[in-house]
């Protein structure tokens, strides 16, 4: 029920700034030509902590990339969040709740359609940190992910990004799948 939530929220947040972004494409199609080569962003959404659903948080992060060509791009993708998760005491059987900060940095590469809005799908590698809390201890590990999102540009510097982001951690204790639903707001220098 929350990751249909999550996923209606994300889907309501991308159509509205498509409905907020469009009447520029034309402008843009226009300015688009050549972009620049480097571009910043800054992200936030939902963070979807295992398949199960059973933690979930607000994410935010900063995208540094670079156009290595028209259809290639290199991306730095950082995120911060802080998951809730709840757990049942097996002795006394009550509910606990536990907040675990959790932090990654990946390296991408995505293939994008040059257009002016510009579908893509990429792969990316890093790492991750996440906190301990009460039971839990700090944990750190490589990462794996994919990813499909749209840049949609309103000039030739400016856009708008949605991405879903589909993580494998790789805990001590096992691997971990996680989601990431985000929306970025940026531009290109």
């Amino acid at each position: 029920e929350s990751r249909v939530r999550y996923v209606s929220e994300f889907g309501f947040l991308l159509a509205g700034l498509i409905g907020l972004i469009s009447p520029a494409t034309s402008r843009a199609q226009a300015a688009h030509g050549q972009l620049n080569r480097n571009f910043v962003a800054v992200s936030g959404g939902s963070f979807i902590d295992d398949v199960n659903g059973d933690a979930s948080a607000l994410v935010g992060g900063i995208r540094l990339g670079r156009f290595l060509n028209r259809y290639l791009v290199a991306e730095l993708v950082t995120g911060y969040s802080t998951t809730s998760t709840k757990s049942v005491d097996l002795q006394t059987f009550a509910v606990q709740q536990q907040s675990t900060p959790f932090l990654h940095a990946d390296v991408a590469l995505e293939a994008q359609i040059p257009w002016v809005v510009a579908p893509y799908i990429g792969v990316a590698t890093g790492l991750f940190h996440r906190s301990s809390a009460a039971g839990m201890q700090s944990e750190h590990g490589a990462g794996i992910s994919a990813a499909a999102g749209t840049r949609i540009w309103a000039t030739k510097a400016l856009f708008a990004q949605g991405e879903l982001r589909a993580r494998q951690d790789h805990y001590s204790y096992g691997d971990v799948h996680n989601f990431e639903m985000t929306v970025s707001v940026g531009g290109s220098f």
